[in-house]
C-alpha cells in the first residue's frame, strides 16, 4: 500500500468557474495531507483588470467565501487571503504567493509537493498512478509531466463539445514543470516557477522529464476552455506583466490571444495545431461533455 504524503498547492482568484469541480476531482487523491489554498492578486493583474479584484485585492466572483466553506469542512484544507502582492520584477508576482502556500504545508514534512492551478485535472486513475512515475526517478527534485490543453474557444462555445478538441504544438508545447520532491527549507526566491534548496540552488539542477516515458499521468488543462472574460483578462495580464514587450516571449501573447478570435481553419501561431482531442475526460466533468455556456 502506498504510504507516500502529498501536499497540493493552489493559487487562485476569481476561479468559481473550475474550483467546486476541482475539489470534487481531487479531494480523494491517494495520499493527500493537505491542500493549501492562497486567493491574492497581483498587482499587474489589478491594474489591467481592475474590476475584477476587490478593494482588499481579492476575488469578485465568490471564490474567497467558497474557500472558507471548504476549509471549515475538510480540516486537511488551509486558506490563506493573502490579498494585494507585487514584486520588483513585474514578472514575479507570484512569488509571494507561492511562498505563502509552501508555508501552509511545510509542517506536514511531504514526500512531495504539486503546485494545482484551478483550471488543471488528473483523472482518478493518473492520481493513482503519481508516486509509482516518480518513484522510477528517485534521484531527481522536479519533474515534468505530459499535459493535455483541452481548445474550446468563443467561436466553438454552444456549437462543440467541451472535450471535442485539444491544441498541439508551438506556445502549448512549452514544458511545465509543477511537480517537485519536497525538502526542508524549499523557498521560492527569485523566480515563482521553480522552488530552490536552502542554500539557493534551483530545482531545476535537478530536474527529470517524463514526458515520454510509459504510463505515465498527464493533466488536463482546462484553461482554455474558461468563460472568455477571464480569459481574456489572464490574457492582458500577461502581457502587461512584460511578455508583450520581450523579444524573447512575445510570441507567448500572441498565441494566447489566438484563442479569442480563432475559428476553425484559423492557423494558430508557431505551427500549433487544433486536433481532436482523444484522451480521458475527468470525472468531475462526465455530465458536462457537450456543449457548456
Amino acid at each position: 500500500m502506498n504510504d507516500q504524503k502529498l501536499c497540493l498547492i493552489t493559487i487562485c482568484l476569481n476561479e468559481m468557474q473550475w474550483l467546486p469541480d476541482l475539489y470534487s476531482q481531487h479531494k480523494d487523491w491517494p495520499g493527500l495531507e493537505r491542500w493549501a489554498f492562497v486567493e491574492a492578486a497581483d498587482e499587474v493583474y489589478e491594474t489591467t483588470n481592475p474590476h475584477l479584484v476587490s478593494p482588499t485585492g481579492l476575488s469578485v466572483d465568490g471564490t474567497s467565501q467558497f474557500l472558507d466553506r471548504l476549509a471549515s469542512q475538510d480540516d486537511r484544507v488551509k486558506v490563506c487571503h493573502l490579498g494585494r502582492v507585487g514584486h520588483r520584477d513585474k514578472a514575479n508576482g507570484k512569488v509571494l504567493m507561492k511562498q505563502k502556500a509552501l508555508e501552509l504545508v511545510q509542517d506536514v514534512r511531504p514526500d512531495f509537493v504539486f503546485a494545482l492551478d484551478a483550471d488543471e485535472f488528473y483523472t482518478v486513475r493518473d492520481q493513482e498512478r503519481v508516486f509509482l512515475s516518480m518513484s522510477k526517478a528517485p534521484d531527481y527534485q522536479c519533474y515534468i509531466l505530459p499535459r493535455r490543453e483541452i481548445w474550446h474557444p468563443p467561436s466553438l462555445v454552444g456549437v462543440s463539445p467541451l472535450f471535442g478538441l485539444e491544441v498541439v504544438g508551438g506556445f502549448w508545447g512549452i514544458p511545465c514543470c509543477h511537480w517537485w520532491r519536497w525538502c526542508k527549507g524549499m523557498h521560492f526566491g527569485d523566480c515563482h516557477n521553480t522552488p530552490s534548496f536552502p542554500d539557493g540552488r534551483p530545482f531545476n539542477d535537478r530536474l527529470k522529464d517524463l514526458r515520454t516515458a510509459a504510463g505515465v499521468p498527464h493533466m488536463i488543462h482546462m484553461g482554455f476552455a474558461s468563460v472568455g472574460a477571464t480569459r481574456k483578462a489572464k490574457n492582458r495580464y500577461y502581457a502587461d506583466r512584460g511578455e508583450a514587450n520581450d523579444k524573447q516571449r512575445s510570441w507567448y501573447v500572441e498565441s494566447r490571444a489566438a484563442w479569442e478570435d480563432w475559428t476553425p481553419g484559423t492557423d494558430l501561431p508557431h505551427g500549433a495545431k487544433v486536433v481532436p482531442y482523444d484522451g480521458p475526460v475527468p470525472e468531475c466533468f462526465a455530465g458536462t461533455k457537450g456543449m457548456v455556456p
